[in-house]
């Protein structure tokens, strides 16, 4: 598919009770975005967007008292050109995704569920077949080793658990957040996770442990970390905010080539 892809991500938070604030940091510019911009209803103390340590665009979010709060990013993405990998920005050196994290950890018996000389496709191919995609096993604050034990996952558990493979093996891994393009123009656009290790001489590769391949050109990345929760779309605090529904949803258009 060629040509260029209009992509509106809307995040609807709609609370029981008035919040009496909220403090969130956004994450939601595709990396490869030609065009971005972010609405957020009701307008509050919206930031410049900056750069975070790991080089992921970021918006800071500060609101009074709200009862419903919507969120939506637009963002104009050439489509047909496969991403290169890329060198990690200075402040996250590879040392920084090699140690633990609150989602991944390290040790003996992740270290056995790769070989001493991994590689992105290897993998892929590995933990893809270790676990089984389940809905049902999604959780906020899962872990890899919480995926590992139940042998089941949605995508970022698979990620999470390729990373602490890796990294118990002593190679670099970082955590992706971004979106998965539609193969056709009628699909739909997904939320997607996938990972990337540190390669010597060719940087850092992208692979996708949930389907048991590299990458492609369908893979948009939009942040990277150390492990979801530095990849979240939507991060920070809502104030006494006991109950509240959030709704996502992404619709995309095909446009004409960029120019």
């Amino acid at each position: 598919m060629s040509g260029a892809l209009r992509l509106v991500h809307r995040l609807r938070y709609q609370f029981e009770e008035p919040a009496k604030g909220a403090e969130l940091v956004v994450r939601l510019r595709p990396k490869r975005a030609a065009h971005h911009q972010l609405l957020v209803t009701p307008a509050g103390d919206v930031s410049d967007e900056k750069r975070d340590r790991f080089g992921n665009a970021i918006t800071k979010l500060r609101l009074d008292s709200i009862h419903e709060l919507t969120i939506a990013a637009v963002s104009v993405l050439p489509l047909g050109a496969h991403p290169v990998a890329a060198a990690a920005p200075p402040q996250a050196d590879a040392a920084t995704f090699l140690t633990p994290s609150a989602r991944v950890g390290v040790g003996a018996r992740f270290a056995s569920l790769i070989d001493d000389a991994p590689t992105p496709e290897s993998v892929a191919q590995t933990i893809s077949e270790l676990l089984r995609f389940d809905r049902q096993r999604a959780r906020a604050e899962g872990t890899a080793q919480c995926a590992l034990d139940d042998g089941a996952g949605v995508c970022q558990d698979f990620v999470h658990v390729a990373l602490a493979a890796l990294r118990s093996r002593g190679v670099p891994a970082r955590y992706v957040g971004g979106y998965l393009l539609p193969a056709q123009p009628r699909d739909p656009v997904r939320p997607h996770a996938w990972a990337s290790m540190a390669c010597p001489k060719k940087g850092w590769l992208d692979f996708d442990p949930t389907f048991g391949g590299l990458t492609s050109e369908h893979h948009a990345a939009v942040a990277i970390g150390r492990d979801h929760h530095d990849a979240a779309a939507v991060c920070g605090q809502l104030l006494s905010a006991d109950r509240f529904r959030l709704q996502s949803q992404i619709s995309a258009q095909q446009l004409a080539p960029l120019n």
